[in-house]
């Protein structure tokens, strides 16, 4: 059997549960179901909108409910019930469902991790062990996995019975760039090799925006920030971009308010005071936040009485954020990378997006407000506006920090 063992360390809180939701505990599924996650991404390169084919590669890999998986993945046991205490306000904003008031268990950094990936093909633990590589480099493990939550990153090179042809860690600090550009395109070849070599036939290339996530050229941005001395400051880094600074109890200045219409809650309060107790349909003109993921949460106190309602879509409770945010770490340094997917946003999406929530005093409702969220102004084209918001996205960033794939 041909197999890699790995020593892992934790860089951030892992925030991933199992049956007892006291104890935080790394769990092989967990992990291969990111490992699924990402080989999806790469082999679409490969198949591009032939997802039956892509889905039977996926099957013939790592399983399905009808397939044994032909790769085991095994994990030494971690456990713990202590939960992680935010260190700034950065951590409280992206970890908010796991920290502070929702305080819950969580694998600490600085945790050590025993990986070991098994398989008796050669080729099929390769593919996988090239899966591994990108949720480790541009991913993150358990819950808030794509706001920092389950940095993962190798201590050293794997231990392996057999040539991988990959270097999972950069053989220095001062060659970060080099070693991502470089490697992120030998993957993607690598992984249509190997495809082919299964005897899949490769599909046809997509022409414009996928409908899923494809790591692949024109549809991927990956940036690299600036190596620091603790964990804490690369999301800070990023932080500071992103969210901007704490202002009283608000974020002012990043680039996610720049797009947020935070007058929603007070509409629907007024609409209230007025008399309504059927609250639908609210402009939100200046709202984008949707785009960077679904659901979203607004709660806003009025004295004795609080708006809370919830932002989805009719056709998907929830879509995941474009954004990976992950931090890694290489000769003592931390640095934050950001990976960013263009894809379809939503099928089937005409403008508004769904709202549901009300006006509560305690626990009892004052007034219902459920409907359409127009976050489009009326003759505005939904493909047009999220093209036009994910490429000022990609400016912003390239303005602020160093790209690596594109």
């Amino acid at each position: 059997m041909f197999k890699a063992e790995f020593e892992l360390e934790a860089i951030t809180p892992i925030f991933m549960r199992g049956v007892n939701q006291s104890r935080a505990e790394i769990r092989s599924s967990s992990i291969k179901g990111l490992m699924r996650w990402w080989f999806r991404a790469l082999a679409g390169n490969y198949f591009g909108n032939d997802v039956v084919n892509l889905r039977k590669a996926e099957e013939s890999i790592f399983g399905s409910t009808g397939q044994r998986s032909r790769v085991v993945v095994e994990v030494s046991k971690v456990e713990s019930n202590i939960a992680w205490n935010e260190r700034n306000e950065y951590e409280r904003y992206f970890w908010f469902s796991q920290v502070g008031r929702y305080s819950k268990p969580a694998i600490h950094p600085n945790s050590r991790i025993r990986l070991v990936i098994k398989s008796y093909d050669k080729r099929l633990l390769k593919i996988s062990l090239i899966s591994l590589w990108m949720t480790i480099h541009l991913g993150g493990f358990g819950s808030r996995s794509r706001k920092f939550g389950g940095s993962i990153f190798p201590v050293k090179e794997p231990e392996t019975n057999f040539e991988i042809d990959i270097n999972f860690l950069p053989s220095n600090i001062g060659n970060l760039k080099e070693y991502y550009v470089k490697t992120l395109s030998m993957l993607i070849d690598m992984t249509k090799e190997i495809l082919q070599r299964l005897g899949f036939k490769e599909g046809k290339k997509i022409i414009g925006i996928p409908s899923y996530p494809i790591f692949s050229n024109g549809t991927v941005n990956v940036f690299i920030g600036i190596p620091v001395d603790k964990f804490s400051e690369a999301i800070r880094q990023i932080g500071e971009w992103y969210l901007g600074e704490i202002r009283g109890r608000k974020f002012e200045g990043g680039f996610r308010f720049k797009y947020a219409d935070r007058k929603i809650v007070q509409r629907i309060y007024q609409k209230y005071k007025q008399g309504l107790t059927n609250i639908s349909n609210i402009a939100a003109h200046n709202e984008r936040r949707p785009y960077l993921g679904l659901p979203i949460q607004f709660y806003k106190k009025f004295n004795n009485e609080f708006v809370r309602f919830t932002v989805d879509h009719w056709y998907a409770d929830r879509r995941a954020s474009s954004l990976i945010m992950t931090v890694n770490k290489c000769d003592g340094k931390y640095y934050p990378v950001i990976t960013v997917f263009r894809y379809t946003f939503l099928p089937k999406y005409t403008g508004p997006v769904r709202y549901s929530g009300g006006v509560f005093r305690n626990r009892s409702k004052l007034a219902d407000a459920r409907g359409a969220l127009f976050i489009l102004k009326k003759g505005e084209n939904p493909d047009e506006e999220y093209h036009k918001f994910y490429n000022e996205l990609i400016k912003e960033l390239r303005n602020s920090f160093e790209e690596v794939f594109s």
